[in-house]
């Protein structure tokens, strides 16, 4: 991620950051990953294990806070190497953002009743969480690599993210008006749904501070078909 520096410490301490943000970022990862299969199964020791095991995604980034703010006051980084600071902070916050929304999916798969009956708009659920699940899953390879061409690539691609959202939302609502009975359901998976948005467009988040560091400029409120590849 980083060059060498005269001081091998100041490297050591960068990487470690590197690898610390990384390894909570794999945790988020697995994290979905029990909290969808928790949904799909109406797993309730699953769901829990997803909310015991926040604990461990709270506690990395307060550590990785206080390390880069100790960095930041002892080295007093520039150029690169403070952009670099700044992508780790911010992916470490959108992580941890994500790991509140994933226990809420996981929340909602501890209780979920309608696993097994016969709902049009659980398919597309299900699509979704594996959607997500890939998209963060290739962030999370882009975060490594340092690759901006891909995190611009992820962030075109999340529009379509986007659309299937929209189309599940207007399914639960016609199934809301056809069957009110289902409306409990329906809501627990609305908030469900939500919450996936919400991972999505943290994931992207994390993109952005990827282009961030590696061109050195901010395109959160830019047009993104605007923005080459390979500038």
């Amino acid at each position: 991620m980083i060059e060498g520096h005269y001081s091998t410490m100041f490297d050591v301490e960068l990487a470690e950051l590197g690898e610390q943000t990384i390894e909570m970022g794999r945790l988020i990862e697995s994290q979905l990953k029990h909290a969808t299969n928790a949904l799909a199964r109406g797993d309730r020791m699953l769901a829990q294990l997803v909310a015991d095991n926040e604990v461990l995604v709270n506690r990395l980034e307060v550590e990785i806070d206080r390390k880069s703010t100790e960095l930041l006051a002892r080295r007093q980084p520039a150029a690169g190497d403070l952009r670099f600071v700044v992508m780790i902070l911010k992916t470490v916050n959108d992580l941890e953002r994500m790991g509140d929304e994933i226990t809420r999916i996981a929340l909602m798969g501890s209780r979920a009743t309608y696993v097994s009956d016969n709902i049009p708009v659980y398919e597309d659920l299900e699509k979704l969480c594996n959607r997500v699940l890939t998209h963060l899953n290739l962030t999370l390879e882009a975060f490594e690599s340092t690759d901006d061409s891909s995190s611009l690539e992820l962030i075109r691609q999340e529009k379509k993210v986007d659309k299937k959202f929209r189309n599940s939302l207007k399914k639960l609502i016609n199934w809301m008006m056809a069957d009110s009975e289902s409306i409990p359901e329906a809501i627990d998976i609305l908030w469900t749904i939500r919450s996936l948005e919400r991972v999505a467009d943290r994931s992207c988040n994390i993109c952005e501070h990827i282009v961030y560091f590696v061109r050195g400029e901010d395109i959160r409120h830019l047009d993104i078909d605007k923005v080459g590849i390979g500038d």
